[in-house]
């Protein structure tokens, strides 16, 4: 199976700055599946890096911190260990899973390993965008207020 490299950047920002509505997201993908992320991207202003190689996955993420990574169980060398390993890695981001197909076995693990979804290649636009997106709005930990006496200094 062959992946390609591609950088895509939606805005004019630059990088350090804080985005708004997007972020950036990582990918390991098919062909198909990341020109679908790269389609993606514009609409849902994000910035892309597709790696070539799990290797150079496994350097970004060690590189610097993204909002998503998105990765195919169909790739080579990708198995249940390393998809926890990047699940538990604090520079993956939110995680989302594809495959060539769905099963129950694929879904226990994507449980296993945090993962936001599995969903099925070949990619929709529209499926991968929601997913990104409702990640942007709920994040990977809900903040729960604290309560008003606690603000307040009071014991409760």
């Amino acid at each position: 199976m062959h992946y390609f490299v591609a950088r895509h950047s939606a805005s004019k920002q630059i990088e350090c700055m804080p985005k708004p509505h997007g972020g950036s997201v990582l990918g390991l993908l098919p062909p198909e599946a990341a020109a679908t992320l790269l389609d993606t991207a514009p609409r849902a202003d994000l910035d892309v890096f597709l790696a070539a190689t799990l290797g150079e996955l496994l350097r970004e993420l060690e590189r610097r911190a993204w909002s998503a990574t998105v990765v195919s169980l169909g790739s080579e060398h990708v198995d249940q260990a390393l998809v926890q390993r990047i699940g538990e890695h604090g520079n993956a981001g939110l995680l989302i899973l594809t495959a060539p197909a769905l099963s129950l076995e694929r879904a226990l693990l994507a449980e296993r390993a945090g993962a936001a979804a599995v969903l099925r290649e070949p990619l929709t636009a529209q499926d991968l965008r929601t997913r990104l997106e409702g990640a942007w709005d709920e994040g990977r930990e809900v903040r729960i207020p604290e309560s008003a006496s606690t603000e307040e200094g009071d014991d409760a």
